[in-house]
């Protein structure tokens, strides 16, 4: 008796810390200046910014960590075959590499680089972490290209959530946000865009590929093209906390601030 009493105790003590486990994060900042380029105030700069658990250090911790590197790899490096990356500072010294090697083959080509990426946690709790990934790079053409990416992950495998997965119905949100569409009368980021200006084909509507999560929020952005509308914006749908609840397959409370 005393024996399956103490097995007992021992299982509900390994549920118990599987459950309670959480991540703890540090911001970390990956960076590198090349002064001899300055040009006025513009300079070849790379600048890494990243959220990376540090708490526990185990699979599931390494594998979330290494694909958030994989991912800003894909977009920032500058190998002639892309390659994951190992470390952040290899995605910096492959950056810094390909600027060096142009200026070598064509010593006029002075124009400043530059690169950033800002990985920040948006969401955590026991059945979801969000990150967002905001990232700009220019090499010397007339204006660079800037982007805002969101990655969803099950904490408890480490693997990355598909948007349909994030629902319990893809389809009833995506309903929501055209309703939303529908009834909004000023929904862009810049100048007002009237509901009466969009033309999207209901049975052709897509939701975007980022679906951005927040602790009181759903942030979805449009490009106009894709909603019929003339002017060239990036048209934004926020859905409150209260709005989407019934469509999660999770709900929106947050873990405590883990972060360093």
């Amino acid at each position: 008796m005393k024996k399956t009493l103490l097995i007992l105790f021992l299982s509900m003590a390994v549920i118990s810390c599987k459950k309670d486990k959480s991540f703890s994060f540090e911001e970390k900042v990956y960076q590198k200046l090349l002064l001899e380029t300055c040009v006025e105030d513009d300079c070849t700069e790379i600048k890494i910014t990243t959220a990376e658990i540090i708490k526990p250090t185990d699979e599931i911790s390494t594998k979330i960590n290494q694909n958030n590197l994989a991912i800003i790899t894909d977009i920032l490096s500058f190998e002639d075959e892309k390659k994951t990356a190992t470390t952040y500072d290899d995605i910096v010294q492959s950056f810094i590499n390909a600027y060096t090697d142009l200026v070598a083959k064509y010593p006029k080509a002075t124009i400043p680089w530059q690169a950033t990426a800002d990985n920040v946690v948006t969401f955590y709790n026991d059945n979801l972490l969000s990150f967002t990934l905001d990232y700009y790079m220019s090499t010397g053409g007339a204006s660079g290209f800037k982007g805002e990416k969101a990655i969803h992950y099950n904490p408890t495998t480490g693997e990355q959530y598909t948007n349909e997965q994030l629902f319990k119905n893809y389809n009833d949100f995506k309903q929501l946000v055209i309703t939303k569409l529908k009834g909004s009368k000023s929904i862009d980021k810049g100048d007002t865009i009237q509901k009466d200006e969009l033309a999207f084909d209901e049975s052709s509507f897509q939701l975007p590929e980022d679906i951005f999560i927040y602790e009181d929020s759903i942030v979805l952005n449009f490009n106009s093209s894709e909603l019929g509308a003339l002017a060239n914006k990036v048209i934004t749908i926020t859905l409150t906390k209260e709005e989407v609840t019934p469509y999660l397959s999770f709900d929106l409370t947050p873990k405590p601030n883990t972060n360093k």
